[in-house]
């Protein structure tokens, strides 16, 4: 096979020939004084240099235009000079003539096949082949009769031809042993009879080709003398034209006239002729550069097709109402953008909607599919690649103007895929590109629809932010290509910490197929590599579709900062709330610009006033060592700086305290991590115990540290601390019996330390969860030794606190004139203005103490007094929100729905981001439908509730559920009309 090099060197050697041939062409022109020479050099010129600038690389072509220049050399020796148009012979003047002929014959056939496309040019190669051997045969036999004619007149030798004529013999030999024959006297009649074989193998060549073509060919218009005076060729002579099987016969030879009469006439005619062919010339030329409006078909005429695009995409679920979007833009011809980021599968549904059976009826053929990360990022590139897609059949097109009739000349569907790799605002060429691509989507006749990871892409365009997958999808797609084993929630678990990513999804069931994994070494793996796995045997990778983005224009020049806050990014699965940026990243200028373009690459998405990563990505760009990432280690700085601000409620800066709301996941995700490589640091375990402060005003939840803390040696001067802020979080969310479990270790720990003040703290909180699960004996014992630490300490805050809690235990044990005593000591003994909280919560407690006294006013009073202290902090949504619960139970027992309805809807704002309070508000709702007697909708809540209580481990909770529906299915129950005891 030829090599790469061998390949440059024949292109090299053929073009300097070419270039070679030219000069002397030109050169020559310069020096003959005849017009009908120096026409037909000028066009033989204009061939060779079509030949180079079109048809170059094409060795049987360069070989054809060296031919021609041949025969102009021994025209220039024939005419060359300063002989006079009287001493041209007749027979001089039909060649020149018939050479032009050949020329122009030459150039129109190169113009055609420059205009088609790959498969086009392989399909005609034969004809080209055919072609060429005719040309050659009939160059050379012009060159013959030059060379004789210059040889009769002017005495000249013409053994200095260097063309190899038939059979190996240079054209002199050649003619000397077939031209000037021995026995031929008459130099005209040799002259003649070669003449006549040029002029019948030409007409020979034309009918084949018109037969091939449907077309005829029209040859010169030279006239003949149709006598017999002149000699035919013998066999040998003639085998050369015999007609084979299926050809066309060769028409009658043509003679040469008789005496020249009129010299002068018959080179004026030649002239003439030979002008309009060289018009002609520079016409097709014209044509090859810059197609007219009027030849919009010349592509289909020449049997352009375009490339065939891929084919749809075999495994394919979940997108039928995207897909129906997309095609009915397309059917109105309205340009779309599909935009995601890598793997979210914009390819495979731009390749779905290419191959739907409307998008087929409505544009047939003409659906075109091209991929723009297959070829370099500069216009050049782009507008040569379109035009080879959509087959026009020229290569190098400068504009869109020199394609436009064709674009114009149907209707087309196209794609521009993966076109951030020419539209990257930063990029070659970009500006000009997104012109075209601006101009494409404008044209009335076309659909042009862009898949890209960006989203800077021109105006105008219908624009699809890709979602990943439905769970649903997700498992069909993972399962149509693992094949091995039952459905599992396994797997299902897998797909949803992978975003039900679909590139993640297709390579995780490849290599899972490959290695032939069961479910168990799937989770393994998973566990184990994580992302990692996601490599198949072909090297397909998740790590290659980032990388490509990082490595784009657009990306690098976001700046040094950009992969280190795309790390940052990764690290918290929350993302980054845009509001912190300036307090998160107090270092760097420009950061929402940053996050800007994170956004426009698709590499992260916006979601609730957060910018945020997929997990595929989160898991690959996270930083391997947190510790290293000065970046990661700056927002953990700004993180605990932030939480270091007292939580309490009576004071004003409660309310600054509220973004950990939005902020939770990331902190509780950040102290995982440094409490596991940072383990020795008090500053770690100090934000901890304050992360679980925050979280118990603001979002009471389970969280993942707890095993962590409780691992902590005893001895450990910051585990009293964490272990109480936990318990008191367990609480806060129900779980009363692990509070209690973890508020018993605590006090020990306090008491082996003798710390007083936390102790009272301890029996305090321990006292609540004592009452919770109705252990109430052993609560009204804890809060009041819980008073009398206190009293020892002359803390009547927190005196007051310890009467609220025995009051609430007193209550619940039915003590009322003992409760009602206890709250009014605590209003007393703290002035509203000062503890507001503690105060509240007192008249909530004397407003149910009135309520089961029967009292309602009393009760209404203090609970409307609970309630516009409540009403008078934002913040206090827990408070409030109990408050609401008492009144409405209360105005519903009473009958007085409509009140009731009007508290509940009021209530249920409060506990929006409480999930333990948002379930009790679940209960108040099954509560005011049973007093409506609208049981079955009592029920049905009821049981909504119940399952919330399960699921956040809420016992106390889940215990008073069963309670209601009980007592919902009693009422339910039907009672017999007669009584058969």
């Amino acid at each position: 096979m030829e090599s790469k090099s061998q390949r440059q060197k024949g292109y090299h050697d053929a073009r300097s020939s070419l270039n070679s041939a030219i000069d002397a062409l030109n050169l020559a022109r310069g020096e003959v004084a005849t017009k009908p020479a120096k026409d037909v050099l000028y066009s033989a010129s204009t061939l060779l240099m079509t030949i180079r600038n079109s048809m170059i690389n094409e060795g049987n072509f360069v070989e054809l235009g060296l031919a021609c220049t041949d025969a102009c050399k021994a025209l220039h020796r024939g005419m060359g000079g300063n002989r006079a148009l009287d001493h041209l012979s007749q027979p001089v003047l039909i060649v020149v003539e018939q050479l032009t002929a050949t020329v122009d014959e030459m150039q129109k056939h190169i113009v055609k096949r420059g205009k088609r496309n790959a498969i086009s040019r392989r399909f005609h190669a034969r004809d080209d082949e055919e072609a060429i051997a005719t040309w050659r045969l009939v160059l050379d036999q012009i060159c013959h009769v030059l060379e004789t004619e210059s040889g009769i007149t002017a005495g000249a030798s013409v053994v200095d031809v260097h063309r190899d004529g038939p059979n190996g013999h240079t054209s002199a030999s050649y003619l000397h042993h077939e031209v000037l024959k021995p026995g031929v006297s008459n130099t005209h009649t040799a002259v003649s009879d070669a003449y006549r074989d040029v002029v019948h193998t030409h007409h020979t060549a034309s009918e084949v080709r018109s037969g091939l073509t449907g077309t005829r060919t029209v040859t010169s218009s030279v006239n003949h003398d149709t006598s017999n005076n002149h000699k035919e060729p013998d066999t040998k002579e003639r085998k050369t034209h015999a007609s084979a099987p299926g050809e066309f016969p060769p028409p009658q030879p043509r003679s040469i006239p008789g005496p020249i009469t009129d010299i002068r006439r018959d080179v004026k005619k030649a002239c003439t002729i030979i002008s309009e062919v060289q018009r002609d010339v520079v016409e097709i030329q014209q044509i090859l550069n810059t197609p007219k409006d009027n030849d919009k078909d010349q592509a289909a005429q020449n049997n352009v097709s375009g490339e065939t695009p891929p084919p749809p995409p075999r495994i394919f679920f979940g997108r039928d109402d995207l897909i129906e979007e997309i095609v009915g833009f397309a059917e109105q011809l309205t340009p779309i953008a599909l935009i995601g980021a890598g793997g979210i599968g914009k390819t495979s549904i731009a390749l779905t909607v290419l191959h739907d059976d409307r998008i087929k009826q409505r544009f047939g053929d003409n659906r075109r599919f091209i991929r723009c990360d297959r070829f370099p990022a500069s216009l050049t590139h782009f507008l040569r690649r379109l035009s080879s897609t959509i087959g026009t059949g020229i290569e190098n097109p400068g504009n869109l103007t020199s394609i436009q009739p064709f674009l114009s000349s149907r209707e087309m569907f196209m794609i521009l895929d993966n076109a951030e790799s020419i539209l990257d605002p930063e990029g070659v060429d970009a500006q000009e590109i997104c012109g075209v691509v601006d101009e494409l989507s404008c044209f009335k006749n076309i659909c042009l629809c862009v898949t890209s990871r960006i989203s800077t892409i021109p105006s105008g365009f219908e624009t699809l932010e890709i979602p990943t997958l439905s769970a649903v999808a997700a498992c069909e797609t993972f399962y149509r290509i693992y094949k091995h084993g039952k459905r599992s929630d396994l797997v299902k678990n897998i797909l949803k910490q992978l975003d039900f990513h679909p590139l993640s999804i297709t390579l995780l069931a490849t290599v899972a197929h490959h290695n032939k994994w069961g479910v168990d070494r799937l989770a393994r793996e998973w566990e184990s590599r994580r992302t990692g796995v996601l490599e198949t045997k072909h090297k397909l990778s998740l790590a290659t579709t980032i990388e490509l983005s990082l490595s784009s224009p657009m990306f690098q020049e976001l700046g040094p900062n950009a992969r280190g806050l795309l790390g940052v990014i990764a690290f918290y699965p929350q993302g980054i709330d845009e509001k912190n940026l300036d307090w998160l990243f107090p270092t760097i200028s420009n950061t929402a610009g940053i996050f800007d373009g994170f956004c426009a690459l698709s590499l992260t998405y916006r979601s609730e006033g957060s910018v945020k990563m997929l997990a595929p990505l989160r898991d690959y760009l996270s930083p391997r060592d947190p510790l290293s990432s000065s970046l990661l280690c700056i927002t953990r700085d700004s993180y605990f700086s932030r939480m270091s601000t007292l939580v309490n409620p009576n004071r004003p800066e409660f309310a600054e305290t509220r973004w950990i709301m939005s902020e939770d996941a990331n902190v509780e995700h950040l102290l995982d991590i440094f409490t596991s490589i940072d383990g020795n640091s008090d500053n770690v375990w100090g934000a901890c115990a304050r992360l679980l402060v925050h979280l118990y005003w603001h979002k009471p939840r389970a969280v993942i540290l707890g095993p962590k803390i409780e691992g902590l040696p005893d001895d450990h001067h910051l585990k009293p601390e964490c272990l109480f802020q936990l318990s008191r979080l367990l609480q806060a969310s129900g779980n009363y019996p692990e509070s209690k479990r973890l508020q018993t270790h605590t006090l020990k720990l306090w008491r082996d330390r003798g710390n007083l003040g936390w102790v009272g703290s301890t029996l305090l909180f321990l006292s609540n969860a004592n009452m919770q699960m109705h252990l109430l004996e052993e609560g009204i014992q804890l809060a009041k030794e819980a008073l009398e630490v206190y009293v020892r300490l002359n803390d009547t805050v927190n005196q007051g606190q310890c009467l609220l809690q025995l009051a609430q235990l007193l209550h619940s044990d039915n003590q009322l004139d003992a409760a009602e005593e206890t709250a009014s000591r605590a209003i007393t003994l703290l002035p509203e203005d000062d503890h507001q909280f503690i105060v509240c919560g007192c008249h909530r407690v004397l407003g149910n103490i009135y309520h089961f006294k029967g009292d309602e006013a009393k009760a209404i009073e203090h609970l409307e007094v609970a309630l516009r202290i409540a009403s008078s902090h934002d913040n206090w949504n827990s408070t409030t929100f109990w408050i609401y619960y008492t009144m409405v139970v209360l105005y519903s027992e009473q009958g007085r729905i409509g009140d009731a309805y009007a508290h509940l809807e009021r209530a249920k704002p409060h506990a929006l981001n409480d999930a333990h309070n948002s379930a009790y508000a679940m209960v108040l709702q099954a509560h005011v439908w049973y007093y409506e007697s609208r049981l079955e909708e009592a029920e049905s809540e009821a049981l909504r509730a119940l399952d919330a209580f399960e699921r956040l481990g809420a016992t106390e909770g889940v215990e008073r559920c069963r309670r209601v529906i009980s007592k919902i299915r009693e009422e339910m129950r039907p009672v017999p009309l007669i009584d058969l005891t």
